[in-house]
Protein backbone atom coordinates (compact mmCIF):
# COMPACT_ATOMS: atom_id res chain seq x y z
CA UNK A 1 0.00 0.00 0.00
CA UNK A 2 1.16 3.32 -0.79
CA UNK A 3 1.14 6.19 1.58
CA UNK A 4 -0.06 9.50 -0.48
CA UNK A 5 1.19 12.82 1.23
CA UNK A 6 -1.06 15.96 -0.08
CA UNK A 7 0.98 19.20 0.18
CA UNK A 8 -1.92 20.96 1.57
CA UNK A 9 -2.56 18.99 4.67
CA UNK A 10 1.02 19.47 5.09
CA UNK A 11 1.19 23.08 5.13
CA UNK A 12 -2.11 23.25 7.17
CA UNK A 13 -0.69 21.10 9.97
CA UNK A 14 2.06 23.25 10.02
CA UNK A 15 0.21 26.17 10.59
CA UNK A 16 -2.05 24.77 13.52
CA UNK A 17 1.33 23.38 15.20
CA UNK A 18 2.83 26.68 15.10
CA UNK A 19 -0.02 28.61 16.27
CA UNK A 20 -0.14 26.38 19.50
CA UNK A 21 3.98 26.16 20.17
CA UNK A 22 3.11 30.32 19.62
CA UNK A 23 0.26 30.41 22.24
CA UNK A 24 3.02 28.30 24.41
CA UNK A 25 5.77 30.60 24.27
CA UNK A 26 3.88 33.79 25.27
CA UNK A 27 2.32 32.01 28.05
CA UNK A 28 5.86 31.39 29.25
CA UNK A 29 7.34 34.39 28.88
CA UNK A 30 9.15 34.16 25.82
CA UNK A 31 7.88 37.23 24.55
CA UNK A 32 10.54 40.04 22.98
CA UNK A 33 9.60 42.35 25.99
CA UNK A 34 9.36 39.55 28.74
CA UNK A 35 13.48 39.24 27.89
CA UNK A 36 13.86 43.29 28.36
CA UNK A 37 16.70 43.54 31.11
CA UNK A 38 16.23 46.65 33.02
CA UNK A 39 15.05 48.47 36.05
CA UNK A 40 11.21 49.51 34.89
CA UNK A 41 10.85 53.59 36.09
CA UNK A 42 8.01 55.82 35.69
CA UNK A 43 9.51 57.90 32.25
CA UNK A 44 8.26 61.17 31.22
CA UNK A 45 7.79 61.87 27.63
CA UNK A 46 7.61 65.42 25.80
CA UNK A 47 6.24 65.20 22.64
CA UNK A 48 5.95 67.81 19.92
CA UNK A 49 3.23 68.22 17.38
CA UNK A 50 4.27 71.10 14.74
CA UNK A 51 1.34 73.00 12.93
CA UNK A 52 -1.73 71.88 14.54
CA UNK A 53 -4.70 73.37 13.26
CA UNK A 54 -6.68 74.01 16.64
CA UNK A 55 -9.25 76.30 17.47
CA UNK A 56 -10.24 74.54 20.93
CA UNK A 57 -7.41 74.97 23.02
CA UNK A 58 -8.85 72.61 25.93
CA UNK A 59 -8.69 69.60 23.69
CA UNK A 60 -6.25 67.62 26.04
CA UNK A 61 -5.49 68.86 28.94
CA UNK A 62 -3.14 67.48 32.22
CA UNK A 63 -4.96 64.73 34.09
CA UNK A 64 -6.02 63.16 30.64
CA UNK A 65 -5.70 59.83 29.91
CA UNK A 66 -4.97 59.30 26.19
CA UNK A 67 -3.61 56.36 24.06
CA UNK A 68 0.27 56.61 22.41
CA UNK A 69 1.29 54.63 19.50
CA UNK A 70 5.41 54.53 18.88
CA UNK A 71 6.41 53.65 15.41
CA UNK A 72 2.84 53.07 14.12
CA UNK A 73 2.47 50.41 16.52
CA UNK A 74 0.00 50.54 19.82
CA UNK A 75 1.58 50.46 23.10
CA UNK A 76 -0.61 51.85 26.39
CA UNK A 77 -2.93 54.68 27.98
CA UNK A 78 -1.20 57.33 29.26
CA UNK A 79 -1.26 59.90 32.16
CA UNK A 80 -1.37 63.85 30.64
CA UNK A 81 0.89 65.40 33.10
CA UNK A 82 1.63 69.11 31.04
CA UNK A 83 -0.18 70.34 28.11
CA UNK A 84 1.90 73.78 26.59
CA UNK A 85 0.56 75.60 23.43
CA UNK A 86 2.72 78.17 21.54
CA UNK A 87 0.89 80.47 18.88
CA UNK A 88 2.59 80.89 15.56
CA UNK A 89 3.87 84.33 15.14
CA UNK A 90 5.30 86.66 12.15
CA UNK A 91 8.41 88.27 12.15
CA UNK A 92 8.04 91.89 10.82
CA UNK A 93 11.29 93.96 10.12
CA UNK A 94 10.99 97.60 11.43
CA UNK A 95 12.65 100.17 9.51
CA UNK A 96 15.29 101.03 11.88
CA UNK A 97 17.30 97.86 12.18
CA UNK A 98 14.94 96.00 14.75
CA UNK A 99 12.24 93.54 14.50
CA UNK A 100 8.64 92.71 15.76
CA UNK A 101 6.54 89.92 16.38
CA UNK A 102 2.88 89.96 16.06
CA UNK A 103 0.03 86.76 15.42
CA UNK A 104 0.46 84.99 12.01
CA UNK A 105 -2.39 86.30 9.99
CA UNK A 106 -2.11 83.89 7.32
CA UNK A 107 -2.63 80.87 9.51
CA UNK A 108 -4.67 82.19 12.77
CA UNK A 109 -5.40 79.00 14.26
CA UNK A 110 -1.84 76.85 13.47
CA UNK A 111 -0.19 76.16 16.45
CA UNK A 112 2.75 74.25 18.13
CA UNK A 113 1.65 72.57 21.27
CA UNK A 114 4.13 70.80 23.49
CA UNK A 115 2.30 67.67 25.18
CA UNK A 116 4.37 65.87 28.27
CA UNK A 117 2.59 62.94 29.72
CA UNK A 118 3.98 59.48 31.83
CA UNK A 119 4.24 56.16 31.30
CA UNK A 120 6.02 53.03 32.82
CA UNK A 121 8.72 51.96 30.61
CA UNK A 122 12.52 50.20 31.42
CA UNK A 123 15.37 51.53 31.43
CA UNK A 124 18.10 49.50 29.87
CA UNK A 125 21.44 49.65 28.86
CA UNK A 126 21.19 50.88 25.87
CA UNK A 127 18.33 53.01 25.79
CA UNK A 128 14.29 53.17 27.26
CA UNK A 129 12.36 50.58 26.18
CA UNK A 130 8.06 51.27 26.39
CA UNK A 131 6.80 48.40 24.13
CA UNK A 132 9.77 49.36 21.80
CA UNK A 133 13.68 50.94 22.07
CA UNK A 134 12.34 54.78 22.22
CA UNK A 135 14.61 57.80 21.28
CA UNK A 136 14.51 61.80 20.86
CA UNK A 137 13.07 62.53 17.08
CA UNK A 138 10.79 58.96 16.82
CA UNK A 139 7.45 59.65 15.79
CA UNK A 140 4.59 59.11 17.95
CA UNK A 141 0.78 59.64 18.01
CA UNK A 142 -1.66 60.23 20.86
CA UNK A 143 -5.23 60.04 21.05
CA UNK A 144 -7.32 61.11 23.72
CA UNK A 145 -11.17 61.87 23.56
CA UNK A 146 -10.71 64.86 21.53
CA UNK A 147 -7.24 64.88 20.21
CA UNK A 148 -5.46 62.29 17.65
CA UNK A 149 -2.47 63.70 16.50
CA UNK A 150 1.35 62.50 15.34
CA UNK A 151 4.04 64.23 16.68
CA UNK A 152 7.90 63.22 17.51
CA UNK A 153 9.46 62.56 20.96
CA UNK A 154 11.22 65.66 21.64
CA UNK A 155 12.90 64.84 25.39
CA UNK A 156 12.80 61.63 27.18
CA UNK A 157 13.28 62.04 31.49
CA UNK A 158 13.08 59.04 34.07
Amino acid sequence: MRLKINVFDVVVFLVILLGILGFFLVREGKTPLARVQGVEKEIEIDMIVRNLPLNDKEVIKPGDKAFIRIKNQPFAWVTVKDVKIYEKKMLIPNFNGTYTFIEDVNNPFNVDMLITFTSKGYITEDGVVLGVKVKVGMPISIESYKLDVNGVISALRY
